[in-house]
């Protein structure tokens, strides 16, 4: 009876920090979130022990996630049905495009690190009250454009770093992934705050599914307090 209490509360904590991250309507954090399941189910799941409950209960998620995707009118799901048309993702790709000209330039030792504002000021006449004139959105093309080709190099290096030192633990390498990707769509590799609902859903991910997955699941502290890297101001 205690243990099935602790169970459902658990359940309970987890559904309900879900569905607070859901109700941001952030897409990046939507996005993020998406593939911290995918990529963890992928690692823990042992998929010689699947039934076809297991297909069924996958199908029914997969049918209701799609529905909501593509047909309902709740503000998440109608933003990340906007992704091409709004203007926030428009700028994006205007970013990702000025990175990709810059790089283009100076690939091989780039711009200088925390030079970009500089740079952007110089060459592209950019409004310097602007809050983005000295960053991108995308964390990996920032460390391209400001480090070059051999700075990126050593970046990659340490992100192999941190997936070895992660060892088994399937968070860990779920939210190293998740937080490569997402950072495409906002520069979060160099504002820690940006990773604190992931840690958080790490921490309740390992309350829940502790010892189902895996007997390996254990969170690697030491890896984890290495995601983030502090933008220098």
């Amino acid at each position: 009876g205690l243990a099935n209490g602790r169970n459902i509360k658990r359940y309970f904590i987890f559904i309900l920090y879900v569905i607070s991250m859901l109700l941001t309507k952030s897409r990046s954090v939507i996005l993020g979130l998406a593939i911290f399941f995918i990529i963890y189910f992928l690692l823990a799941f042992d998929f010689s022990s699947i039934r076809l409950r297991h297909l069924v209960t996958g199908g029914v998620i997969l049918c209701v996630a799609l529905y909501l995707l593509v047909f309902s009118d709740i503000d998440v799901f109608v933003r990340i049905r906007s992704v091409f048309t709004d203007a926030s993702a428009g700028a994006r790709f205007d970013s990702w495009a000025k990175g990709f000209e810059i790089i283009a330039k100076t690939c091989l030792m780039g711009i200088g690190y925390n030079l970009y504002g500089a740079y952007n000021l110089r060459f592209y006449n950019a409004d310097a009250m602007s809050n983005a004139v000295a960053g991108m959105d995308s964390s990996l093309q920032f460390v391209f454009v400001t480090t070059g080709i051999i700075g990126f190099i050593i970046f990659l290096a340490h992100i192999y770093y941190l997936w070895r030192e992660a060892g088994k633990s399937f968070e860990t390498k779920s939210v190293i992934i998740a937080a490569l990707i997402i950072s495409n769509f906002n520069n979060l590799l160099f504002y820690s705050l940006w990773l604190m609902p992931y840690y958080l859903l790490i921490y309740l991910s390992k309350e829940l599914f502790e010892g189902v997955a895996s007997p390996d699941f254990v969170m690697n502290d030491r890896a984890l307090s290495k995601i983030c890297f502090q933008k220098e101001r």
